[in-house]
């Protein structure tokens, strides 16, 4: 099985290879099926260019106590926003992250004031 491993499929590869029958309780079969989807920007520009960045090394090198760091760093200033990223890396969900990440890439910092010319 590849990693994350996610309950229900191990449950499932578990029976398959062994026989063992399992009884679920409906609600929490569902609540284990489809984790609560945390409501997110369409990108991290909110967040400082430093944390994004500090972020999306942890992300690379799967440094999950780093990237629980930088979402402390983060509920400093946005709680909201911090416990929306705590729940995509605690669901192994790095695909979506490194997504939000990637559409903050190149784009201007919006936690920082732009300058203007005059």
């Amino acid at each position: 099985m590849a990693k994350p491993v996610h309950r229900g499929e191990l449950l499932s590869e578990i029976h398959r290879v062994t026989g063992v029958r399992y009884e679920y309780e409906a609600a929490a079969a569902e609540a284990d099926r489809s984790p609560a989807t945390p409501a997110l920007p369409a990108t991290l520009t909110i967040i400082p260019l430093a944390l994004r960045d500090r972020l999306g090394t942890a992300l690379s090198r799967g440094d999950l106590g780093g990237m629980h760091s930088v979402i402390v760093a983060i509920a400093d200033d946005n709680p909201a926003l911090a416990a929306g990223l705590r729940v995509l890396v605690e669901a192994y969900d790095y695909k979506r992250l490194r997504g939000l990440l990637d559409a903050a890439d190149g784009q201007p910092d919006a936690a920082q004031p732009t300058p203007t010319t005059a």
